[in-house]
């Protein structure tokens, strides 16, 4: 009876995590991305005052110019996470809770500069493809051919899964950090160089962000084009955003579930050796779970975009009012990193079939947050001698008790 009560409240667990990932924390960080993009926009690129239109030749230098500089600074913003941790790690606990106000204004700092570095990168793949002549003629209607975005998504596809990133391309709902762990400031690389203030390291991290981040944009870039014109064509409307909200959320709910399902098989493959078998096999689950990620996020922002845009309150443009209560409200929940990509997991690492788990551990997170377990110098990371988990960036360890939750929650 014991048991089957302690598996009642796993279940429970599970589903209010995923209804306050879903529900909560995914809207507020989809309207302040959405607001903070509407800002860039209105404020950055300049108007041509003959047709209202951002000239060719400036769009294009503007959009070089912020690549370049946001590439800059997040890669700077990951370097500082090194000190700030070798900081924390050696002054203890109490410097770390006292660095808190720090710490919150480099999520902060963090998100900005990760917004701005996709919105250049979107703004440059729309001028390029808006500019070339692939049309087709439908009904003695112009429409962009599909075929040009279809063979840059598979191209960017093919490069992420070549680097083994392609998990990085998750995000809410599945994947999300609160600001309170440790590790929201522990910042993995791609070739996971020891966390140090070297070259080697510095050249890591500037891989990670020049290349891997930007990367992971145009996948974004290329699917959601792809989904304007296949799903959806037409202009938005109610019911085609509310259709793209629930392919997307149905998509997640069954990742959800089968995740317990495909654990096991990943640990048995992991433990056989084949491991080009299960990167495959978790590849093939990451990219499901990213078609219901991507629909969320897009049917979110159609809807801010049908609801909000061009209003005012008292004077104030709505994008000003969305992106301070989405950032304020995302800090006092203290989950505002979520807000952030940061740092590259590498597929196939993981082992104990974990690899396949998603970082929705919300609840469970608050509640074995401070636990009293240190930080070691060498890593950055809690100094226990469980393994790393596939949770993003936060949940890179799971403590006994976690663990031995985890396990009961499979029984069950």
């Amino acid at each position: 009876m014991a048991k089957q009560n302690n598996c009642v409240s796993k279940i429970a667990l599970l589903i209010a995590n995923f209804a306050v990932s879903s529900c909560v924390i995914t809207p507020l960080v989809v309207c302040l991305w959405y607001s903070t993009w509407n800002i860039i926009d209105k404020s950055i690129l300049p108007q041509d005052p003959a047709n209202g239109t951002v000239p060719h030749d400036v769009l294009v230098k503007i959009t070089s110019i912020t690549i370049s500089a946001t590439t800059i600074c997040t890669w700077l913003l990951n370097l500082a996470s090194v000190a700030f941790n070798t900081v924390t790690i050696k002054a203890g606990q109490t410097c770390h809770d006292h660095w808190v106000l720090v710490k919150r204004l480099y999520l902060i700092l963090a998100c900005m500069a990760c917004t701005s570095q996709w919105w250049s990168i979107w703004s440059l793949l729309d001028m390029v493809f808006a500019h070339m002549e692939w049309v087709t003629v439908q009904n003695k209607k112009t429409t962009p051919s599909l075929l040009p975005t279809l063979l840059f998504t598979i191209a960017c596809l093919f490069v992420v899964m070549v680097l083994k990133v392609l998990r990085n391309i998750l995000w809410a709902p599945l994947m999300l950090l609160t600001d309170d762990d440790p590790h929201a400031l522990v910042c993995e690389t791609r070739f996971q160089t020891q966390k140090k203030l070297t070259l080697k390291h510095a050249l890591d991290h500037l891989f990670s962000s020049a290349v891997v981040l930007n990367t992971v944009s145009c996948v974004w870039w290329g699917v959601w084009k792809l989904l304007d014109m296949m799903l959806f064509p037409d202009k938005p409307t109610i019911d085609t955003i509310l259709a793209s909200i629930i392919i997307g959320y149905i998509t997640c709910v069954l990742v959800c579930i089968f995740q317990y399902v495909y654990e096991p098989i990943s640990k048995s493959l992991h433990n056989r050796r084949h491991l080009a078998v299960k990167v495959l096999l978790e590849d093939v689950f990451v990219l499901v779970a990213f078609f219901g990620c991507i629909n969320v996020w897009r049917g979110l922002w159609l809807m801010f975009d049908y609801f909000l845009s061009e209003v005012t309150i008292l004077g104030v443009e709505l994008r000003w009012v969305c992106f301070v209560a989405a950032m304020l409200v995302l800090l006092i929940c203290q989950v505002f990193a979520s807000g952030t990509i940061r740092g590259c997991q590498v597929d196939g690492e993981i082992e104990s079939g974990e690899g396949v788990l998603l970082a929705i551990n919300v609840f469970g997170n608050f509640c074995t947050r401070n636990s009293g377990n240190e930080l070691t110098e060498k890593d950055g990371l809690r100094h226990d001698t469980t393994k790393i988990t596939g949770s993003r960036h936060w949940s890179i360890e799971h403590t006994v008790d976690y663990e031995q939750s985890r396990r009961q929650t499979n029984e069950c």
